[in-house]
């Protein structure tokens, strides 16, 4: 089964430190996790509203109790036999929310989109020859970064990252 020890030093790698990228829409990140997101943690958790600095100042056990709540919970990574598989799930739901992640995978899998990671979804993402399963979910990956560059040209500057990153993910 899956380990997301072995996922957050990718996730962490790439996404570096401290960012503010006038472009970004995602705004202010500390190691890919959004200042929206860290608003909607420390909410959710009842703790007081946070500042940006509070973010920047994150600490790892924090920042992988989010990684672990908010994006490999929600991918049931842990039930997914294939490493690999697991990881292109939960980087896609990282990078794009997992209810998009998790349709977008779905579909590309030929299944029902609902967003939900259901006994269908495990079997399709256990039971599949997994290379090819892989190979699906990259391009799915490839084609939703590919589009979100048609839709806003602004966000051009990042697709060479985001195909790069994916790509490490698929192939490691």
């Amino acid at each position: 089964m899956a380990n997301k020890k072995l996922l957050i030093p990718i996730i962490r790698q790439f996404e570096g430190g401290w960012s503010k990228h006038p472009l970004d829409r995602g705004g202010a990140t500390m190691c890919g996790i959004t200042f929206s997101t860290f608003k909607h943690w420390r909410k959710k958790h009842q703790q007081p509203e946070p500042t940006e600095e509070d973010l920047k100042n994150i600490g790892m056990k924090e920042w992988t109790d989010i990684f672990t709540e908010l994006f490999w919970e929600p991918c049931k990574a842990a039930l997914i036999k294939n490493q690999t598989i697991a990881n292109l799930l939960v980087d896609f739901a990282w990078a794009s929310g997992p209810v998009t992640a998790i349709k977008q995978t779905q579909t590309a899998l030929g299944l029902t989109p609902d967003g939900i990671v259901g006994p269908h979804t495990l079997d399709a993402l256990n039971q599949a020859d997994y290379a090819k399963t892989i190979e699906i979910i990259t391009s799915k990956r490839l084609d939703f970064v590919e589009e979100i560059v048609k839709r806003n040209p602004t966000q051009s500057i990042f697709l060479n990252g985001w195909k790069r990153r994916i790509l490490t993910i698929a192939h490691p």
